[in-house]
């Protein structure tokens, strides 16, 4: 009998105020709280990932409880950062448990398109075990995909409201950009834990804008005012793009300043 991955999900998303760049450790923690147990330590998600049996590599549809792994920016090159991996917990339907999002430090859930625009990194796969532990799945209900994790309120956005979403925050990374050198995207800036000091791990600036932008999004968007059709979506666009842009290009400069 394995561990209870869809618990291990939820154990996840209860973390609050976490450690920059550790998901590993967070992953395996929640793991950890259902019963899984191992021998040995691995440094990175990435050479979690090699250690880990059971893989389903490229297979973008996990079932609900399982690790799901990224790999290395850049090959063997670049930054520690770069070449730490990531892992995350898929809550089934697509979606996935994950840390530092929206935002430094903080644990949501996402769908693994859009935890790949985040972090930049090329998918790995997913694996039935956790560093060798297996792992209880969801199962599929005959002729169907596995039962999904179920839906927490703050993420239960439908098709229409997540295009809604989506239009507004392409609008906010364009307008930054458009204000912002290329290269910027690509520089290192150090991670910052919440009482404010050094966490020890470098991210990249394009990483810092998504989430960023993210969490300036969550507070400045009615989501049931859109869902009722009481918001004109283009204008809400073009006014979060203009007042948000600025603040976040302000932030980077002065995360850069500090890195």
């Amino acid at each position: 009998m394995g561990v209870d991955g869809i618990a291990a999900g939820r154990t996840l998303l209860s973390y609050r105020n976490i450690q920059a760049g550790m998901c590993l450790h967070y992953v395996w923690q929640a793991y950890k709280a259902h019963g899984a147990s191992v021998s040995g330590s691995w440094p990175t998600a990435y050479a979690a990932w090699l250690s880990t049996p059971g893989k389903h590599p490229g297979d973008r549809n996990p079932p609900a409880g399982v690790p799901v792994w990224w790999g290395r920016r850049n090959g063997d090159g670049g930054t520690p950062n770069d070449r730490a991996g990531d892992v995350v917990i898929s809550l089934g339907g697509g979606r996935v448990a994950c840390t530092d999002y929206p935002g430094w430090s903080q644990t949501g859930s996402c769908t693994i398109a859009e935890r790949e625009r985040q972090i930049g990194r090329p998918y790995l796969g997913w694996t039935e075990t956790i560093l060798g532990y297996p792992i209880d799945q969801a199962q599929p209900a005959s002729g169907g995909n596995a039962t999904p994790f179920p839906q927490e309120d703050n993420m239960a956005f439908d098709a229409e409201e997540k295009k809604h979403l989506d239009i507004i925050a392409e609008n906010i990374v364009l307008a930054v950009a458009a204000r912002l050198p290329m290269h910027v995207w690509g520089y290192q800036i150090d991670a910052q834990t919440p009482d404010g000091r050094n966490a020890g791990v470098k991210y990249p600036a394009a990483g810092f804008i998504a989430s960023t932008s993210a969490t300036a999004l969550a507070a400045r968007t009615d989501i049931s005012k859109i869902s009722a059709g009481a918001v004109d979506v283009p204008s809400l666009a073009a006014e979060l793009r203009d007042a948000l842009a600025p603040d976040i290009v302000k932030a980077l400069g002065t995360a850069l300043l500090n890195g």
